[in-house]
């Protein structure tokens, strides 16, 4: 059986369960892409997993405001 990797919030530490609505974060050199479905995580070279909203809008404050 294969073992599934435990996926935890970058921002608040809730750990990922099936019915959950997550978000990934990609940060580039110029650029963040927000990815409304967690399931385009491995398509990422250094993902930021968020659980919802809140965390993503918390994330993105901390980005813009460096």
């Amino acid at each position: 059986m294969a073992r599934k990797e435990q996926v935890t919030c970058d921002v608040c530490g809730a750990q990922k369960q099936e019915t959950n609505h997550w978000f990934i974060i990609s940060i580039g050199d110029y650029d963040i892409f927000i990815v409304a479905s967690a399931s385009y995580r491995d398509n990422y070279a250094e993902p930021v997993d968020l659980c919802g909203e809140a965390c993503v809008l918390k994330k993105v404050s901390e980005l813009i405001s460096k």
